[in-house]
């Protein structure tokens, strides 16, 4: 009778660990298919566009302390409590670029850093008016980053 209990106990631990593997075999491919798309539980999409959203009020601020825009992103004054990111998703630079037709333009080229494409390999930009039709300087007004959004993506 005592070995016929034992050898219930046996079936019932690897009828456990059966499940313990499965399980985990199961979180695993959940993970490539869903979670390999996250980054420190955001999406990338997630993090470029809070990312481009702060930088563009990085860039406010900046303009309002000194008059001009950053001719870099590096010279962006840094948030507390903030992530102060001016890098995308992947590492790579958000793209910052001048207008002499009075906009800017912050983004990500996505995943593969090259022009176009689609999935995380997309582009993503927003578009920001810095001055007006009579060249008044726009990007130190306080609703700036509110108001004078042309864009986005």
């Amino acid at each position: 009778m005592r070995s016929l209990t034992n050898r219930k106990s046996r079936l019932r631990l690897r009828d456990y660990v059966g499940l313990a593997v499965i399980a985990g075999l199961y979180f695993a491919i959940a993970w490539f298919f869903i979670g390999r798309k996250m980054i420190d539980g955001f999406t990338s999409d997630e993090l470029n566009y809070t990312a481009m959203g702060e930088t563009a009020y990085r860039i406010h601020l900046f303009a309002k302390e000194t008059g001009r825009l950053p001719i870099e992103l590096h010279e962006l004054p840094k948030q507390q409590n903030s992530s102060n990111r001016i890098l995308d998703a992947w590492g790579h630079p958000l793209i910052y670029r001048v207008s002499p037709d009075g906009t800017l333009v912050v983004g990500t080229l996505g995943k593969d850093g090259l022009p176009g494409g689609s999935g995380e390999d997309k582009d993503h930009f927003e578009t920001y008016r810095y001055k007006d039709a009579s060249a008044r300087f726009l990007a130190s007004d306080e609703l700036w980053v509110v108001d004078q959004k042309l864009s986005r993506d």
